[in-house]
Parts: C-alpha cells; structure tokens; sequence
C-alpha cells in the first residue's frame, strides 16, 4: 500500500550516485548554503508503506508517517524490519521520530532506537541554535555511554534537511550545501540538482526532481 504526497514526490536520490568521504579543513565552512527556508507551501500529511527487496523478494519493510502535530511543530515518525528469510540471517528493527521547527525548518530533537539479536541502542539528539547534544544507549552495555556534545551553527538532521531542501527553488544544477547530524558523527551534504524527469512507482508516475548527493563526514 502507497500513500504519496508532495514531500515523497518532490525529491529522490539517484542510487548510484551517493559518495561519502571524510573532510578535515577547514575551508568548507564558507562554502555552506546560507539561503533561508523558501516560500512553498507547508508540506501535507503524509502516510506511506515501503517494501524493499529485490527479484521480486521482500527483504525490510518500512512506515513513514509526517503530521503537524501543532502550528510551531512538524513531526516524522517511522519504523523498520527485516522481513522472511533476511530477518533470519540478520534481525533488524528500527523506530524513529523526529521534531523540527515549522517556521524556520531547524531542527529541535530526534529519537532513534535500533535493535539487534544481542543488543539495542538507542540514540537521543537535542538541537540548539550552534550545537547538538548527542546521548547513546546500548543495551547490555559495559559501560554507560556519556553525552557528546559537536559544535556548529545552524544544523540539520535527515528530517529537517529533507524540509529546508524541499523549500528551495532547486533549479536545475544549483547547488546546495548544508551540515547535517543524523545520528552519531556530522557530515557536509552537498545536493546538486541533476534534473526534472518522471518516475514509475507502484502507486503511478509522478514527475520528481532527481539529485546528486555527496556526503563528506567532519573528521
């Protein structure tokens, strides 16, 4: 079952052109985007029920759920598993929610918990207006992990990132670059516009905006 709104419609990332490196200088921090969240319309709700597999094989399935749960609140929640033969070579459940600002698209906090055959860890990150404040769980655990704390102005996590990028013009082969937090370490992410064209998915064709994404991990 699909339920898609514009949020799912506007972007996808182009699989196969996903790189990841580790950025140590310190001149990236002048190439960051600075534009402010555009002027588009506020996101629907949006409901929607993902398979993945491939050969017609089902490997994890996924829910995402984005509501406004308030006027000054946008929420996404989702959970995932491996399914069938995949889950009994490898048990995987995933539950996440986070909560980002509707005026300004920065983020306030997220919760994700990932549980394992052995263990579970759970990750609890709050935004300020320069930081983020990192606390990691894992359960059994030796010992109690301590807080993190990274400094950096104006930083994102995957919701609020999808939220910021979704409100700019993205005409083609405009570039942005943001610091994004998702969960353990910050990264650069560069989006570079590709181009408009139409996709096929089991709900209909939708025309979508296709993106390169490079991502450089804060050394």
């Amino acid at each position: 079952m699909y339920r898609l709104t514009a949020l799912q419609k506007l972007i996808y990332l182009a699989p196969g052109l996903l790189s990841i490196s580790t950025i140590w200088a310190a001149a990236w921090q002048s190439t960051i985007t600075k534009d402010p969240p555009g002027n588009f319309p506020t996101p629907p709700p949006l409901e929607a029920i993902y398979n993945f597999g491939w050969s017609g094989f089902t490997a994890a399935t996924a829910e995402a759920r984005f509501t406004r749960p308030g006027s000054d609140r946008f929420q996404l929640e989702g959970a995932g598993r491996t399914v069938h033969l995949a889950r009994i070579l490898w048990k995987f459940d995933v539950d996440y929610r986070s909560v980002a600002n509707a005026s300004n698209l920065r983020p306030i906090e997220s919760n994700q918990t990932e549980s394992y055959r052995a263990k579970k860890i759970t990750t609890h990150l709050v935004f300020g207006s320069n930081s983020v404040r990192r606390s990691r769980t894992e359960t059994p655990a030796s010992t109690p992990g301590k807080p993190r704390e990274f400094e950096f102005p104006n930083l994102f996590d995957l919701h609020s990132a999808l939220l910021y990028l979704r409100s700019q013009p993205l005409s083609n082969g405009s570039v942005y670059r943001i610091v994004v937090y998702p969960g353990t370490a910050a990264y650069v992410a560069t989006f570079k516009v590709a181009r408009r064209e139409k996709i096929s998915v089991h709900a209909g064709s939708f025309q979508a905006i296709k993106l390169d994404l490079q991502l450089q991990k804060i050394g």
